[in-house]
């Protein structure tokens, strides 16, 4: 992993949580491990929360996780 690639990890987890037993927590190791960055990317878009349905994501989360993945994938926060 690049620096900033690992920087959004830690940023997308610290907000969102880390632990492993968290199915969905564990879906996303399992994508950063294989190295595919546009489905890491997809992931942290898609799923900034998982207690509420997507219609209930407040748009500033959205914002915050998009811009993270924007770091993932780019380098540019």
């Amino acid at each position: 992993l690049k620096q900033h690639q690992l920087d959004a990890i830690i940023i997308y987890l610290y907000w969102r949580g880390s632990n492993a037993q968290n199915p969905e927590v564990a879906e996303f190791y399992e994508l950063v491990n294989k190295k595919d960055a546009k489905a890491v990317t997809n992931f942290m878009i898609s799923r900034p929360r998982a207690d509420k349905p997507p219609e209930h994501y407040l748009p500033g989360l959205v914002r915050r996780n998009t811009n993270t993945a924007n770091l993932y994938e780019t380098g540019i926060h």
